[in-house]
């Protein structure tokens, strides 16, 4: 098991993980993961608990490695599953990370993915003059409801 490998366990036996959010290379949310199983994957679906950590309170060598690696596999937002020891050890890089805890990380990510997204929108509606936003009235046929654009 490569996590095993890395040796990420705490002092006191629990096998831990770090999951970085970045966006546009910049850390924007982190967490840990601390899972009792010692077999067990070290997330929250198989029983991990998640502690929520500020991005100025994370070591510093994590930043670094998760920015690199979201840059690495040319995504601007990532979720990275990391271990500080050893130097460091990037287990994953989600394209689309989990949210654990709807409203920290609605907050901290998920509103500025989104705000992210807008921007790009506008820019590239400002320079190309032909993306028009979404409205309410009109139907771009997709065959589902709420998928509307303007005329």
């Amino acid at each position: 098991m490569l996590s095993r490998d890395a040796g990420n366990v705490t002092a006191d036996g629990l096998r831990h993980q770090f999951r970085v959010f970045v966006l546009g290379g910049r850390v924007v949310h982190a967490r840990e993961h601390l899972q009792p199983e010692p077999d067990a994957p070290c997330n929250t679906c198989q029983g991990a608990t998640a502690v929520h950590i500020a991005p100025p309170d994370l070591p510093p060598r994590l930043a670094e490695l998760a920015v690199a690696a979201t840059a690495s596999v040319g995504l601007p937002f990532a979720g990275v599953d990391l271990a500080v020891e050893n130097g460091g050890v990037v287990f994953e890089v989600n394209v689309q990370p989990a949210f654990v805890d709807g409203e920290v990380e609605v907050d901290a990510v998920a509103v500025p993915y989104i705000q992210a997204h807008l921007d790009a929108h506008a820019l590239a509606r400002g320079a190309r003059g032909t993306a028009r936003p979404p409205h309410v009235s009109e139907s771009i046929g997709t065959g589902r409801e709420g998928f509307t654009t303007s005329a």
